[in-house]
């Protein structure tokens, strides 16, 4: 039985379709939510989140319609947001004791809870500090641990490595890969790198539809034949542009490495990777 089902859902803002029809069924595990700004990601989180209702369809959770028990189910969530400016005024730590009270925890269990959480991602020492005076990366590390407080079994982290550098993109990563373990954890991003590894699947959101919900393998496997690389001059670099879709280009002594995507299955092809995915199958 699924954890987490999302059953026809749409949301309409006046003559905006945000959301489009959207079914999917989640069970434990990670789940890589990918679209480019503006695909309706947020939108769809909002409303797993109980702060936005669809304008259509509906949110199970164990089987059972949300609006049956909605306190009961967003106990069981934990949502890292994308965008976090307010409680500048507080330190963290007085931002964590307020988000475990929020959630029904005790102080004695969450100062333990909050201690051990800070220190898994490098935030301890800081914690007296005040939020305003934290870097993006701080701040970023320090919304994810707050999502982790009461131990939910949903995960919804929206965007949860912008603003890091390349190490702690990594330990972030690491991190989300440990602790979902027994948790249906669903991360929403248009950086593939950070699902790469740890997502066991992917769902292609683009303007508010679903183009595909599949194992990163099986997408990898439908553009085996179509990635190529190709070393041109700089002259027919505007040209080759214009008649391949471009994944990426590197200069080199011989000239520019081209990588690219093409319409149709060719000999001479190079092993796909996510980017390649993403751009295939989002990009026109």
């Amino acid at each position: 039985m699924a954890i987490l089902e999302i059953k026809h859902v749409e949301k309409r803002f006046k003559d905006v379709q945000a959301l489009c029809d959207i079914s999917l069924s989640f069970e434990k595990g990670i789940y890589g939510l990918i679209g480019a700004n503006g695909a309706g990601k947020s939108t769809l989180f909002q409303i797993l989140t109980t702060s936005m209702n669809p304008t259509n369809g509906e949110i199970l959770y164990q089987n059972e319609p949300i609006s049956k028990n909605a306190a009961l189910y967003r106990s069981k969530i934990g949502y890292m947001p994308q965008n976090h400016k307010a409680y500048d005024h507080l330190s963290a730590l007085q931002f964590l004791y307020y988000m475990a009270s929020l959630k029904g925890i005790k102080k004695q269990a969450a100062k333990q809870e909050i201690q051990q959480l800070a220190q898994s991602v490098h935030l301890l020492d800081e914690l007296p500090r005040k939020i305003g005076t934290y870097s993006g990366g701080m701040r970023q590390r320090l919304m994810f641990i707050q999502a982790l407080l009461g131990n939910p079994e949903i995960l919804l982290l929206d965007e949860p490595t912008a603003g890091l550098d390349p190490y702690e993109r990594i330990s972030m990563r690491n991190h989300i890969f440990r602790i979902a373990k027994d948790k249906t954890v669903i991360i929403a991003t248009h950086v593939m790198q950070d699902i790469e590894f740890i997502a066991n699947e992917l769902i292609l959101l683009k303007k508010g539809k679903i183009l595909r919900q599949e194992s990163g393998a099986s997408l990898l496997e439908q553009l085996q034949g179509h990635v190529h690389e190709v070393i041109v001059d700089e002259q027919a670099l505007e040209t080759f542009q214009k008649q391949e879709k471009i994944a990426r280009m590197v200069k080199t002594k011989e000239g520019i490495r081209v990588r690219y995507i093409s319409k149709e299955k060719k000999e001479g092809y190079v092993n796909a990777d996510l980017e390649d995915v993403y751009l295939h199958f989002m990009i026109e």
